[in-house]
């Protein structure tokens, strides 16, 4: 007998969380439809709409990375930043070369042998 009260008052509170739930979710969509009506009417209805993509993209690995510290780093702009201290490094980078070891060679003008269907 216990058993069946306990599952009435679960199923009871289910139903009063999926109504709440429901309710909450409703509200959003018009606070989200009043927004797209607001940005649409200012014309940046396509800006919201890439923020939105943004925001909700799921997390695929490969999201992080170390900085000069070895402080993990997850934040987008905080990423780009690392990758673009890590480049300008990389491309000012001197690498060790001896320059008599270069050879001389022909100019070279038009197209390449590599594609012989393009004409």
């Amino acid at each position: 007998m216990r058993m069946e009260e306990n599952k009435r008052r679960y199923n009871q509170a289910k139903r009063v969380a999926r109504r709440e739930v429901s309710k909450a979710q409703e509200v959003e969509r018009r606070k989200f439809g009043e927004r797209l009506d607001v940005e649409d009417r200012k014309g940046t209805v396509f800006r919201v709409a890439k923020q939105i993509v943004r925001k909700n993209r799921d997390v695929v690995g490969g999201g992080c990375v170390k900085d000069t510290d070895g402080k993990i780093v997850v934040e987008e702009e905080r990423l780009m930043e690392v990758w673009r201290a890590y480049y300008d490094k990389l491309s000012n980078e001197e690498f060790p070369w001896i320059k008599d070891s270069l050879t001389e060679a022909d100019a070279v003008s038009g197209l390449s042998g590599r594609f012989p269907w393009r004409k």
